[in-house]
């Protein structure tokens, strides 16, 4: 295998897998709008924020469930809880089968390659009720966490602890997941009338709730040399997840919060 080091050919690969997406998309009539820092960089930079290095995307949970069971060919494959035992993750990732992605503070072993990360947009028909839930699932966020974590690489009493609460943890990384995820799902009032969506962001860790009219429509903007979707309602909802997000952080902020290494599983020519 070859590592990939540079971060522009990590980018260009990432634009591969939402491009493969896109047109996915458009061919079976599904939705799907650019996401957190992904739809601050279209917003505010039409592209990449410069320090970041990542793709986020959400789906209504409809367009979701068919995406994952039917997304993906010879090049292009999706990962969920929902269809992969050995995934422990609460929301999908599609990637690129010819590379491979090593997240360094993780235990687990997947053949999962560069990515982008795909959130669902689930109907919330009782805020408060939603509310209720979002304190289980930052209990279940917690013991998730703790059981994909490699603490063997930190050196410290606690860390030690924490291993160890990790090593019984481990096998149940699926099940919480697939927890976290089923959680979204459940709604106290089953009415077929729901104003608002509930969305997990990495943004907090945290559920936001939005207005489904703020994802009434898709538009079309530009990132980086490309069109993808973004909601009408973007405005919204950036003020929503991030406040002032027009705003640029500190400098010391300015870094990517990953430590992955990239490689082609076979050497591109």
């Amino acid at each position: 295998m070859k590592e990939i080091t540079d971060v522009n050919v990590i980018k260009e690969l990432e634009l591969g897998v939402l491009i493969e997406i896109h047109n996915f998309c458009v061919k079976h009539n599904l939705q799907y709008f650019l996401a957190c820092g992904t739809l601050i960089g279209a917003i505010r930079h039409n592209g990449f924020i410069p320090w970041d290095d990542d793709i986020d995307i959400m789906m209504k949970r409809k367009d979701y469930d068919f995406f994952i069971h039917h997304f993906g060919n010879d090049r292009y494959g999706v990962n969920s809880c929902t269809t992969n035992k050995n995934y422990y993750w609460s929301y999908a990732k599609a990637y690129d089968k010819h590379t491979l992605k090593i997240e360094n503070k993780k235990s687990y072993k997947l053949n999962q390659g560069v990515d982008v990360d795909i959130f669902v947009l689930n109907d919330c028909c009782d805020i408060d009720f939603a509310k209720r839930k979002e304190k289980k699932r930052r209990i279940l966020q917690v013991l998730w966490s703790f059981s994909i974590r490699d603490w063997k690489k930190v050196t410290s009493f606690k860390c030690f602890i924490a291993n160890l609460v990790s090593v019984f943890l481990r096998p149940l990384s699926n099940h919480l997941a697939k927890k976290m995820n089923r959680l979204t799902l459940m709604d106290k009032n089953q009415s077929d009338v729901c104003n608002h969506y509930q969305i997990f962001s990495l943004v907090g860790n945290r559920i936001h709730i939005m207005e489904k009219e703020w994802f009434s429509k898709q538009i079309p903007h530009k990132f980086e040399k490309y069109y993808f979707f973004i909601p009408v309602g973007y405005d919204q909802v950036l003020k929503e997840e991030f406040g002032d997000y027009m705003k640029l952080p500190p400098i010391e902020q300015r870094v990517s919060h990953h430590s992955n290494r990239v490689f082609y599983i076979e050497d591109e020519k």
